[in-house]
């Protein structure tokens, strides 16, 4: 699973670039994501057809957003994000993946090629994520792949409300992982 220009990838996925063309898998993405159990503890996706095209528009300006692909059908089913951070040799990783497909690991798949592609061509040291302690199925392949938590706090989200319009709370986690570790665990597994 090495790099090819502007693509990754594995046994069952492209990793690659958004296109314009991405906009309907974008749109069901979109309704899939804020209908989910964990829809609430991030920001708010686009469900109509014009905003899906708008995302997909800034997404495919943007080297940090990566679309998830089935090999066969290429089609979307996820959302990868990968961006530098304030602390020198971080990167942190975003992750969104269409429900029907977390039972198959392919969130896991996904991660782990992105994830090795920031340490092993980026030259990244330590990669974090930011998800709610309470979204699960958010935190499920980060655990698989090693990630720990480190650190918690209020993971109050301004974007969302509740019934009543307040903004909704939640505990959020930090969760890491440095090369050294990932290196380490993934010669074991070899």
């Amino acid at each position: 699973m090495g790099p090819t220009g502007d693509q990754l990838e594995t046994q069952r996925l492209v990793i690659r670039r958004f296109t314009p063309d991405d906009s309907a898998d974008v749109l069901e993405l979109g309704r899939d994501k804020e209908s989910s159990e964990g829809g609430k503890y991030d920001h708010p996706w686009p469900t109509s057809e014009e905003g899906c095209r708008g995302a997909v528009e800034f997404c495919s300006a943007n080297e940090r957003f990566w679309a998830v692909c089935l090999k066969g059908s290429r089609r979307v089913i996820g959302l990868l994000a990968l961006s530098s951070t304030e602390e020198p040799g971080t990167m942190e990783v975003g992750h969104v993946f269409h429900t029907e497909f977390l039972d198959d690991d392919l969130d896991t798949e996904a991660l782990a090629c992105i994830m090795n592609h920031a340490f092993s061509t980026l030259g990244s040291e330590r990669i974090i994520c930011q998800n709610a302690e309470e979204w699960t199925g958010q935190l499920r392949p980060l655990r698989k792949l090693g990630l720990k938590v480190v650190d918690r706090g209020d993971g109050t989200d301004f974007f969302q409300r509740d019934a009543d319009g307040n903004p909704i709370t939640f505990v959020g986690c930090r969760m890491a992982t440095t090369r050294n570790e990932w290196l380490r665990l993934r010669g074991a597994q070899t």
